[in-house]
């Protein structure tokens, strides 16, 4: 039972400060703080460097002087006089373990990073830092007094963040993300399907104005057919009639054949007859004049 609570004292010591150490930075020659492993307040008149220690925590840990809202080049935070500045955090680890982050830098704001007096790169310097879940520049955890007014424009949904990026541990904080994600998911399978519904109303709103034109249709075209039969059945009935007008025509152009045939037989017997009258008319006459001739002869006296 010692033994866990033992354990559980260790884990509940990681990632607290253990002693931060100040060279050439803004007011201080060399100094070193040893906080308390639970809170401490630092107390003194405007001036006496509360401010600077709380900066040198800042930037020992990585952080960006724009954090701290008072100027944006580290080169600001040498002190007067001096070339180069130099911070350093050491934290507490597993166990008894501690590890040290370094920062120097110098006028120009170039800055070395090193853990346990290895230089390593800004990168590797931060993943560290992170690692311990310092966050210097979450307002939920670190809150410098000129930021206040940035802390209190924060909506809940931001201060929840930060808060659970500051205290939990990466499985929440992946499942924290997965949540959201998953309600994002699930607000835009609502849009989603809003626009659908939206547009299955529309699709039967369409299919009822379709089937009122189909409808329409199928009654125009019912009468159409309808009207065509009945065009079929007129034209039928208009050919019959001319057929049998061309077979009356026909029986009539028979008999009016029949009827020219019998008066040109007959007009020919007629011609004939005329003929034949003519002849004896001029056989006649002939005879006439001879008689006549005769007749005169007889009775001359020569």
């Amino acid at each position: 039972m010692s033994v866990r609570m033992r354990k559980t004292s260790h884990s509940t010591k990681i990632g607290k400060i253990k002693k931060v150490y100040c060279q050439n930075f803004v007011t201080y020659g060399e100094c070193v703080f040893h906080p308390t492993e639970y809170l401490n307040v630092v107390i003194g008149p405007n001036g006496t460097g509360k401010s600077t220690l709380v900066s040198a925590i800042v930037l020992g840990l990585g952080g960006d002087p724009k954090i701290l809202a008072r100027s944006s080049s580290i080169g600001d935070y040498v002190k007067n006089g001096c070339e180069s500045a130099r911070v350093a955090v050491e934290v507490y680890g597993q166990g008894e373990d501690t590890t040290n982050f370094q920062r120097s830098f110098d006028l120009n704001g170039k800055s070395q990073f090193s853990i346990n007096n290895q230089t390593v790169t800004q990168r590797k310097f931060l993943e560290s830092v992170d690692n311990f879940k310092i966050q210097v520049g979450n307002l939920c955890q670190f809150l410098p007094q000129d930021r206040v007014q940035d802390f209190a424009k924060m909506n809940p949904q931001e201060i929840l963040l930060n808060t659970i990026n500051s205290v939990c541990s990466p499985d929440v904080i992946n499942n924290f993300q997965k949540l959201k994600d998953l309600r994002h998911s699930q607000e835009n399978k609502k849009s989603e399907y809003k626009d659908l519904k939206q547009k299955l109303d529309s699709t039967l709103a369409r299919v009822e104005e379709l089937k009122d034109q189909l409808q329409r249709y199928n009654a125009r075209k019912d009468i159409q057919d309808k009207l065509g039969v009945c065009m079929a059945k007129k034209l039928r009935l208009e050919i019959e009639d001319i057929q049998n007008k061309i077979s009356d025509l026909e029986n009539d152009l028979g008999l009016a054949n029949e009827r020219f045939a019998a008066y040109e037989q007959e007009y020919q017997n007629i011609i004939k007859k005329q003929s034949m009258i003519d002849s004896t008319t001029d056989k006649l006459k002939k005879e006439i004049e001879e008689k006549v001739i005769q007749m005169i002869l007889a009775s001359s006296p020569f």
